[in-house]
């Protein structure tokens, strides 16, 4: 998302997809493509079987732990992690 768009992650579980149904909606994803997960105290990426998700150019196979400044990439959109301390 160039220019800078923030996307902020309201709930404990965040889902990332092409169909309308979901939290951010990306065009050119799966319709179900990622969760984004706070279990915790800690964030994780759930990919749901697309085999298109990455975190600082590792696939995810099933499941990864984000922290801030990881660049994470779903399918062709890329994002920069900022964990923000909500105290």
């Amino acid at each position: 998302m160039g220019g800078g768009e923030w996307l902020a992650l309201g709930d404990d579980v965040t889902r990332i997809g092409s169909a309308p149904n979901n939290d951010i909606v990306l065009p050119g994803l799966s319709a179900e493509h990622a969760e984004i997960r706070r279990e915790s105290g800690r964030y994780l990426i759930y990919d749901l079987g697309s085999r298109r998700t990455w975190v600082n150019d590792a696939q995810v196979a099933a499941v990864h732990m984000l922290k801030d400044g990881f660049r994470l990439q779903l399918g062709q959109a890329e994002f920069l992690v900022q964990i923000v301390d909500g105290a």
